[in-house]
C-alpha cells in the first residue's frame, strides 16, 4: 500500500500543469510582443515609412528583421483605406500564430 501512495504521488506531482502553465503564460505574453511588433510594422509600412526608421522605431533582432523584411519585401502598400484596416491586423495575427506553433526558437524571444 506504501508503494502504492508513493507512485501515485510521484505521478501526480510529474503532471502537475503548474510548469507547463507558466511556459504557455510567457510564451503566450512573448507571442503577444511579437504579434504588437508585427502590428506596428506593417502599420509603418502602410503608412511608407522607411525601414531605417522602422528599425529605429521597434528594434532590430533576428525575429523582428524578419518581421520587417516581409513587411517590405512580400506586401505592397495598399490604396485604400479598408485594405489598411485589415492588411496590418492579418499580418500580425499571422505572427503571433507562427509564435504559438513554436516557429520561432524560444530564445529568439529574449533578444526582443
Amino acid at each position: 500500500m506504501k508503494k502504492f501512495s508513493i507512485l501515485t504521488l510521484v505521478l501526480l506531482l510529474s503532471s502537475h500543469p503548474v510548469a507547463g502553465d507558466a511556459l504557455y503564460d510567457m510564451r503566450e505574453k512573448q507571442c503577444h510582443g511579437i504579434e504588437e511588433i508585427a502590428l506596428t510594422v506593417m502599420e509603418m509600412r502602410q503608412n511608407e515609412v522607411p525601414v531605417y526608421q522602422v528599425i529605429k522605431e521597434v528594434g532590430f533582432s533576428d525575429v523582428i528583421s524578419e518581421i520587417i523584411i516581409e513587411a517590405y519585401q512580400d506586401h505592397d502598400v495598399v490604396t485604400t483605406s479598408e485594405m489598411r484596416l485589415m492588411v496590418s491586423p492579418a499580418f500580425a495575427n499571422s505572427y503571433k500564430t507562427k509564435c504559438l506553433a513554436g516557429v520561432f526558437d524560444f530564445r529568439d524571444f529574449t533578444k526582443l
